[in-house]
């Protein structure tokens, strides 16, 4: 996000301007509500915003400049998002195509145990057997599968709930570019009797791009917490 400039002080006196259409809304402070009138009727441009994004509403200047810099860089706008419900043709797993990219590595090596001395050999090399290792094409054919009766593991559908926690993002060496790091809790249901439980880590490589969402996936490199994969398949991206 391209840095902000400051105005230039200005001598004198603060304004301590206080809109009129303010007003407590369960918050720690007043807002200006959605839709309100009056000379901070056009503050919102005419659409819906949350409360985050009305926090700073006491001084209007500081909402539009949230609403041009901000929010389009920590929001994306709802018609980008689509509705499941109401599209059951167009799966998350393929929405999630759409951010990766041509040269992807999916990549979910095998996982041993090892002595203490020797910990930093438990995640195997590239060359040395994985759960995953995938480029675009194949994940591409993974997800063709999804939307076919005969794929079995997923006829009749799983339950699931994918859980992100303790994100860390670094830029790398190249320019837009970052790595993401995160842990991740993956709960499936099937049937009556069967539930799994996945859990670890994920090490990312997002890449600015020139798509609507800003941004692409590059890489993936995906290690659980467990070294005998007790799921009988896996068919939802981790």
């Amino acid at each position: 996000m391209p840095l902000h400039p400051l105005p230039e002080p200005v001598a004198g006196e603060p304004t301590r301007y206080r809109p009129p259409a303010a007003k407590p809304e369960g918050a720690w402070v007043a807002m200006i509500p959605n839709g309100a009138a009056g000379p901070d009727e056009e503050l919102y441009e005419g659409q819906h915003y949350p409360g985050v994004c009305r926090a700073l509403s006491l001084v209007p200047d500081e909402v539009r400049t949230s609403i041009q810099v901000l929010v389009p860089a920590q929001y994306m706008e709802g018609y980008k998002v689509p509705d499941l419900a109401r599209d059951p043709g167009r799966t998350i797993n393929r929405t999630q195509m759409e951010l990766v990219a041509d040269d992807i590595h999916y990549f979910m090596p095998t996982r041993v145990n090892r002595l203490p001395q020797e910990q930093h050999l438990e995640v195997r090399a590239a060359n040395q057997g994985a759960h995953f290792d995938d480029d675009k094409q194949r994940l591409g054919l993974r997800v063709k599968k999804l939307g076919m009766e005969r794929n079995w593991a997923e006829y009749p559908a799983s339950r699931t709930r994918h859980l992100i926690t303790n994100v860390w993002i670094s830029p790398t060496a190249q320019e837009g570019e970052y790595r993401v790091q995160s842990y991740f809790h993956f709960y499936r249901s099937r049937l009556d009797r069967q539930v799994e439980n996945l859990v670890g880590v994920r090490d990312d490589v997002l890449r600015r791009a020139t798509n609507p969402y800003g941004f692409e996936l590059a890489r993936r490199t995906i290690a659980l917490d467990q070294t005998v994969l007790l799921s009988g398949s896996i068919t939802t991206f981790l």
